[in-house]
C-alpha cells in the first residue's frame, strides 16, 4: 500500500469514530502528500456516505440508529 493508501484507511478510521480533529489532521497530511482534492473530496464521501442519511440526522452503527448532527461538515 502505498503512503496515500495508507492515508485514507488513516482517515476511515477517524471517521468512523467520529474523530474530528484526528480527521483534520489525516485531510492536512493528504493535503501536503499533493493528493488531488477531487481524490480527497471523492474518498471522504465513499468512507462517509453509508452512514449519514441525509436530512434525517442520523447514522446506522451495528444495526443502531444514532441521531448526529454531523451532514454539514465534511470531515465531520
Amino acid at each position: 500500500m502505498d503512503q496515500s493508501g495508507g492515508l485514507y484507511a488513516k482517515l476511515e478510521e477517524r471517521i468512523l469514530a467520529r474523530d474530528q480533529i484526528g480527521a483534520s489532521t489525516v485531510y492536512y497530511d493528504l493535503v501536503r502528500a499533493g493528493r488531488p482534492r477531487a481524490e480527497i473530496v471523492r474518498e471522504t464521501v465513499r468512507i462517509h456516505a453509508p452512514y449519514t442519511h441525509v436530512p434525517y440526522h442520523q447514522r446506522i452503527d451495528d444495526g443502531f440508529v444514532r441521531f448526529v448532527n454531523n451532514d454539514h461538515c465534511l470531515l465531520s
